[in-house]
């Protein structure tokens, strides 16, 4: 399944993870982003995440074959009211709505009636961090997407979606809209509440400094999620205030009990609670699996041809290696490049049209994909995702350095050039026997200086 063009409403942590994940795994074209803020869209867009913005979801929508909507509840409906008449007659339209009774009652009034190429969605992941620059292609990966297709959902605009979300790494079930939101409320919209409503009444005391200068690990876990949209989850309060008013109030009634048990130094009833709390989240929750990729060092070596950065490279990678450190390569070719022979039999069959070539044996694999965006140069975090982070240690680009990521410049004098460094900011060191040549300068690290570059390489952030 390939999306030729996907407009997505919403290029924040969930829209524009979406468009990485599709774009890693080679199943979109096009990409319009479609948003309020002029400054997130034009950093989605310098990010590589979305090909085209605009602030007019009509235009976003105008020739996409499919469109995903991630904007808060309640802004669902004008959305929806926008693009109205500028949708393709045959355009699929999905949402990442926590609520679904709200998104179809939103789509009702608005078309007079659901249409039947609407899926309504809910992925099932995502962090505390919202914005553009939070969005990372593995949030679907090995994560839950729960669809509630209507009787009326076209069957083919419900396969496209299920598509679109397993090419991403996900696993779609599906699940009928009231089901949906009575369970969501227990196990997503609760657990926010409690959250949000610890920290508000901790905030509210008059010693609160003292108190969150002493909070320890647990408390940070439990209300990590405190963090989030406040503007989202008030729209999810309201969208789905009916099952999420009934949770809360049981949830109290709960409380209350504990309260008691606790007042009365009733040690047995509390003991038997928190045995029957532990077994059934042993016996029900999969160890934690992490919503975010793994923080691998990403840093990028960049020099105009003649520098001598491959050939530092090559000194750092092997010197690297005899410390034990496994390290990724990813270099950003200008040229042709070709990892087969005319005449054998991987390249032959790949030049009758196979899409994806991985040859294998027992040294080694290497795994050919053809770029269907010809004449598109590669984006870098599409190829980061393709690394094996658990067996990686750190990875070291050579090139991309037009792309928004940390890097080290090689420099040399006798090249004639202007350093790169006075004009990016990401540039965060400087490889070279030569004087800087402006001021101020990042730090500056010897060619023959290796020990210190590779300390500063491993503590170096993503």
């Amino acid at each position: 399944m390939r999306i030729e063009r996907l407009a997505i409403i919403g290029v924040g942590l969930i829209g524009g993870s979406l468009a990485r994940a599709l774009r890693a795994a080679g199943a979109v074209g096009e990409i319009v982003g479609c948003g309020r803020s002029l400054a997130n869209l034009e950093r989605a867009r310098a990010l590589g995440v979305v090909d085209h913005i605009t602030h007019d979801p009509a235009e976003a929508v105008r020739g996409a074959d499919l469109v995903f909507l991630a904007v808060p509840l309640g802004a669902m409906r004008g959305a929806l009211a926008a693009m109205r008449d500028s949708l393709d007659p045959e355009a699929i339209i999905t949402d990442g709505g926590s609520v679904k009774c709200s998104v179809i009652e939103d789509a009702r009034a608005v078309f007079g009636a659901v249409p039947p190429r609407l899926v309504p969605g809910h992925p099932i992941a995502g962090t505390e961090h919202s914005g553009v620059e939070a969005s990372f292609a593995e949030l679907y990966r090995e994560r839950r997407v729960i669809l509630t297709p209507l009787p009326e959902t076209d069957p083919d605009a419900l396969a496209r979606v299920t598509a679109m979300w397993q090419a991403c790494g996900a696993e779609v079930t599906e699940m009928s809209v009231a089901h949906h939101d009575e369970v969501l409320a227990a196990t997503s919209h609760l657990p926010h509440m409690l959250a949000f409503g610890l920290v508000d009444a901790l905030a509210r005391m008059r010693e609160n400094d003292e108190i969150f200068r002493y909070a320890a690990g647990g408390f940070r876990d439990f209300t990590r999620i405190a963090s989030s949209n406040p503007v989202m989850w008030r729209d999810i309060c309201l969208a789905n205030r009916e099952a999420l008013s009934a949770m809360l109030a049981r949830f109290s009634i709960e409380m209350t009990d504990l309260a008691e048990s606790i007042r009365r130094a009733d040690g047995e009833q509390l003991h038997e609670i928190f045995a029957r709390a532990r077994a059934a989240r042993d016996r029900s929750i999969a160890p934690p699996r992490s919503s975010a990729p793994a923080q691998l060092p990403v840093v990028g070596f960049v020099a105009p041809s003649g520098s001598g950065k491959t050939t530092l490279l090559r000194r750092l990678v092997a010197a690297l290696h005899a410390r034990g450190q496994r390290v990724g390569y990813l270099k950003h070719a200008h040229h042709r490049f070709d990892l087969d022979r005319p005449g054998k039999d991987s390249y032959e069959l790949r030049a009758a049209g196979a899409a994806q070539t991985l040859l294998a044996s027992r040294e080694r694999w290497a795994l050919q994909v053809e770029n269907t965006q010809k004449g598109t140069d590669p984006d870098l975090e599409s190829m980061l995702a393709r690394f094996e982070r658990e067996r990686l240690d750190l990875v070291l680009v050579e090139g991309f350095k037009h792309a928004h990521y940390r890097k080290i410049e090689v420099y040399r004098a006798a090249l004639g050039q202007p350093p790169l460094y006075p004009n990016d900011p990401e540039i965060i060191a400087l490889v070279t026997d030569d004087p800087p040549p402006v001021m101020p300068h990042p730090p500056v690290f010897s060619l023959a200086d290796l020990d210190g570059l590779m300390e500063f390489i491993t503590r170096c952030p993503r």
